[in-house]
């Protein structure tokens, strides 16, 4: 027979890996919705310097960023922002993953 303290540590350490497993799901989601969002406004900024060429010259995105209409700033904007929160949502989550496997060691080292 189980004692009570093993069921409870079976229990506890079921439900941590459970809590692991729907982080990673949303984790994976919200990464697949960044993807395609980047992917989307990098086709943006594309067509955005195709639209700009003129006959005999090909121009690059930065002179097209010049231009006197502002969408090209904002689409910067865009992705530098999403990369930034992209860079604090990982370090966070590997913050968060190194504390937590500090406190099972030593769950596990108390045990």
């Amino acid at each position: 027979m189980n004692t009570l303290d093993e069921r409870v540590r079976r229990v506890r350490g079921r439900q941590r890996a459970l809590e692991r497993r729907r982080t990673r799901r949303k984790a994976a989601g919200l990464l697949l919705i960044c993807a395609a969002l980047t992917a989307s406004l990098v086709s943006l900024i594309g067509s955005q310097t195709t639209m700009h060429q003129t006959a005999g010259s090909t121009e690059l995105t930065a002179s097209s960023l010049l231009e006197s209409s502002a969408g090209g700033y904002v689409l910067v904007a865009i992705l530098a922002f999403m990369a930034g929160v992209a860079i604090a949502v990982a370090s966070i989550q590997r913050r968060k993953n190194r504390n937590n496997e500090k406190k099972e060691n030593s769950e596990e080292k108390e045990s």
